[in-house]
């Protein structure tokens, strides 16, 4: 396997977006290269990364299968390069990139095949949650760039499709000449789709994205023993607002039932997966949750700030309007505390018992 990196000076892009629902977390670019799509009969042959700092400064790191066989060493390092980061920005990459990676480690028998970072997948952010698929021809990556006036950054000229038949030959090749020639264009293809990728974040600031957040998820940073608790959904019906999402790191079993002190359901199972329950009332066409007995006083003050709070009460949906973003707020604020108040339960390495709190 070969490790190729390359050093580059970039716009660093932050946001109020950004710092709302990713304070202080890693962020991390991805994407990867395989022989095809169906992850039971094909591989992954590269892997792209890049991780932009502050000032501009970037680094890009690719992992590539240079000869057969080298898929197992490749992810390998994959799953290195996951542990850097709280967030991996990917676009499409909860259908086809983290799957497949998740699929190819298990197929090949790692011990641990989760991912315990958090997807923010532009694609399904642009795709659920913006006008932009009406403006444009379709929403491949390429097609965005054009929108945002960047493809003059793209220097590579072929497809995903063409990358596949490339490396084919690729293998085949015997013309050390040409073997090279084909490489660089299957490595600068994944190159820039990482660093276009990170360029067309900005186009966030045009989607609905407090909206987006609670359909796709958002990551709570752990505190205490509590790894980061990477929200997947949260919804709400008639029996209240659900909170589901997944963590990474040793298991979990952690059950509460509602109580007077407690008012709320949740639970932590050993598949890597959690669950909160908060009751709602209902009043004409509005739902709302009582604040101070969910939060207290200390926490109070993360959403009283917003429109939707009045006295002590946060509307969740006021006819067929839902508050997103005070949705949000309020179960960031609220994991935050719980972690804060509660001891974690995880599973200790030297014992083989699972703790269970009820």
């Amino acid at each position: 396997m070969e490790i190729i990196q390359r050093k580059h000076q970039m716009n660093y892009y932050t946001s109020r977006l950004l710092e709302r629902y990713f304070p202080g977390m890693k962020l991390g670019v991805f994407d990867i290269e395989t022989t095809g799509l169906n992850p039971a009969e094909t591989e992954v042959v590269l892997a792209g990364f890049l991780e932009v700092h502050p000032d501009g400064s970037a680094l890009a790191t690719q992992y590539f299968a240079d000869k057969a066989g080298e898929e197992q060493q490749l992810l390998s390092a994959i799953f290195n390069e996951f542990e850097k980061y709280d967030v991996l920005l990917t676009y499409n990459g909860k259908h086809f990139d983290l799957p497949y990676i998740s699929k190819r480690a298990e197929l090949l028998s790692f011990e641990n095949h989760r991912i315990s970072c958090h997807n923010l997948d532009l694609y399904l952010v642009l795709h659920g949650h913006s006008t932009l698929k009406q403006t444009v021809k379709s929403l491949k990556q390429k097609n965005v760039e054009d929108y945002m006036g960047l493809h003059i950054d793209r220097k590579d000229e072929i497809s995903g499709a063409d990358s596949v038949l490339l490396y084919q030959s690729y293998l085949e090749e015997t013309a050390l000449d040409k073997k090279e020639e084909m490489k660089q264009k299957i490595l600068l293809h994944n190159h820039d789709d990482i660093l276009q990728l990170y360029r067309i974040l900005p186009v966030i600031q045009q989607t609905d994205f407090h909206r987006a957040m609670s359909h796709l998820g958002f990551p709570v940073t752990g505190t205490g023993r509590w790894p980061n608790l990477n929200i997947g959904r949260i919804r709400m019906d008639n029996k209240g607002l659900e909170v589901t999402g997944f963590y990474g790191g040793p298991q979990i079993s952690y059950t509460s039932y509602d109580s007077g002190m407690a008012p709320y359901t949740c639970n932590f199972a050993a598949d890597g997966t959690f669950r909160f329950l908060f009751y709602t009332q209902h009043h004409k066409n509005s739902y709302y949750i009582q604040l101070p007995a969910l939060l207290g006083e200390a926490g109070m003050n993360a959403v009283t700030c917003y429109p939707a709070h009045v006295n002590g009460y946060l509307i969740l949906t006021e006819g067929k309007q839902t508050n997103w973003l005070e949705i949000n707020m309020f179960v960031q604020a609220f994991l935050q505390q719980f972690m804060k108040q509660t001891a974690c339960p995880l599973q200790e390495e030297e014992r083989h018992e699972q703790l269970s709190f009820i």
